[in-house]
């Protein structure tokens, strides 16, 4: 099998759970926003955040150094002491960060969730099943265990959706849908651990690469502390300065806005890590460069006309989602949120050559200078420009952060940018727009009907951008061989 078709089968694997993960929270959505107060929405955002953000500061950078490092080593031996070895440790790290978010469930309570202290005393649960079941499905990707890591991501995503829903609809409100965080977490960890055994076998660790890894991993950790701060900062700081209410109106837009385009690029920042390393490691530059530089290609090719389509169907499909207050007050975040979002995978796809350089320390300079912008233009712009504010700071920051990886990334490798590609793939998702601006659809089935169409009419646009440039260059030789025959 090709360097290529392998790659794209990975991904369309991938894409496809990604896609459905992504999906994940828009159908949660309405269940919730439509059966919870905005408060208690904004609360629930809150506990999305830190259940995010935690295993990015307890994994220690060690999901880079599984990715990186496994796919060197060829003894099971070896590759059970670098599992169990991370497993231990971020086990130990995390039940000591559970501990210490139960013992102060009342503070965290007050600063996070309006006081709710059972949701607090949860969430101290929470933080030690997701670091868990990180290590272990970030396992089955770096041993590039795709159709397992996938199956994975579609059952914890089923699982959460029909828990959640089931226990809100059932009146448990707030208290069962972070209840159904806990129960999806022990069924996945039981799951995904038993194929663990089964696949390499059970060893108690000796910790001997540990160190080598951490050594790796630690550098990484400023750039996902900062990559977690610049993406959930502004629902922290929007409810310490607003209220929780405003994260209510807030989330519902950034949810969208960030996990459609998101879909995108999980399945670029999972494959190509080990991928690239593997052929790094064998001094295949030529096919690091053309795979990268492709990916970027195939990225933008769908991610420009989302942002597109999202920013014109931010309104309504806010409407038919959550409330028509909510929809009114956070459908231009779900546009900018957009944009950011792109930025941010072009960033993710760059990025990888400061991993395959082992210059992961770069990475976690351009995000922690990110992380200190974004918070310090939110407090001061928040309290004067509100929630949108809060969107524009994203922007700005992603903006920044696209702008130094590229300056620094392409002096390690050159790669070369396909600006006619982009300009066409604009133009495109132009036109594509207009129809959709004239029409103004509205519902379910019309909006359904009119992205089908608006996907046919892009795919259509940029064949033809392709095909005139071929009867171009035909057109110019037929003419130079007349003129040579004359």
């Amino acid at each position: 099998m090709s360097v290529r078709k392998e790659l794209l089968q990975k991904f369309g694997l991938i894409g496809f759970a990604n896609l459905v993960f992504s999906l994940n929270s828009i159908i949660l959505l309405p269940v919730l926003t439509k059966n919870l107060s905005i408060l208690e929405y904004g609360i629930w955002a809150q506990v999305v955040v830190t259940v995010g953000f935690a295993p990015l500061l307890l994994m220690f950078g060690l999901q880079y150094s599984m990715a990186r490092f496994i796919q060197s080593v060829d003894s099971k031996k070896d590759i059970q002491e670098i599992f169990y070895s991370v497993l231990s440790f971020v086990a130990i790290i995390s039940l000591l960060a559970s501990i210490c978010v139960y013992i102060g469930a009342d503070i965290i309570s007050f600063l996070l969730f309006d006081g709710e202290v059972a949701i607090a005393q949860l969430l101290s649960v929470i933080i030690f099943t997701e670091s868990i079941n990180a290590v272990l499905i970030h396992f089955f990707r770096s041993i590039q265990e795709t159709k397992k890591y996938t199956i994975f991501l579609l059952m914890q995503t089923l699982i959460h959706i029909f828990l959640t829903s089931t226990l809100v609809l059932l009146g448990q409100g707030i208290y069962g849908a972070t209840f159904a965080i806990i129960i999806k977490g022990i069924l996945m960890f039981i799951v995904m651990f038993y194929f663990v055994i089964k696949k390499i076998g059970f060893k108690l660790p000796k910790f001997k690469f540990l160190r080598e890894h951490i050594a790796f991993g630690l550098p990484t950790m400023p750039s996902e502390l900062s990559t977690g701060i610049v993406s959930s900062s502004d629902r922290v700081i929007i409810s310490y300065l607003l209220g929780p209410i405003f994260v209510g109106y807030y989330a519902p837009a950034y949810t969208l806005g960030n996990n459609i385009m998101f879909g995108l690029i999980a399945p670029i920042s999972l494959i190509l890590p080990p991928f690239l390393a593997k052929l790094y490691d064998g001094k295949d530059i030529v096919n690091v460069k053309n795979i990268i530089e492709n990916t970027l290609k195939y990225f933008l090719f769908i991610g420009i006309p989302a942002v597109f389509g999202l920013s014109i169907l931010s309104k309504p499909i806010l409407e038919l989602l959550t409330t028509n207050e909510i929809a009114s007050e956070g459908y231009f975040i779900l546009s900018i949120t957009a944009i950011s979002t792109l930025l941010f995978g072009v960033s993710t796809i760059i990025n990888q050559i400061f991993i395959l350089k082992k210059k992961t320390q770069i990475i976690g300079k351009i995000w922690l200078t990110s992380a200190i912008l974004k918070v310090t233009l939110n407090f001061f712009i928040i309290p004067h420009i509100g929630i949108i504010g809060a969107a524009f700071v994203t922007l700005i920051v992603f903006m920044f952060s696209l702008t130094f990886s590229m300056y620094y990334c392409l002096k390690l490798i050159r790669l070369k940018m396909d600006y006619i590609f982009i300009s066409k793939g604009i133009l495109a998702s132009v036109l594509m727009a207009l129809p959709i601006l004239i029409v103004h659809p509205i519902g379910f089935i019309e909006m359904s009907m009119w992205i089908v169409i608006s996907i046919f009419l892009y795919i259509s646009i940029m064949l033809c951008f392709h095909a005139f440039k071929k009867e171009e260059v035909e057109y110019l030789r037929n003419k130079i061989s007349s003129t040579l025959n004359r």
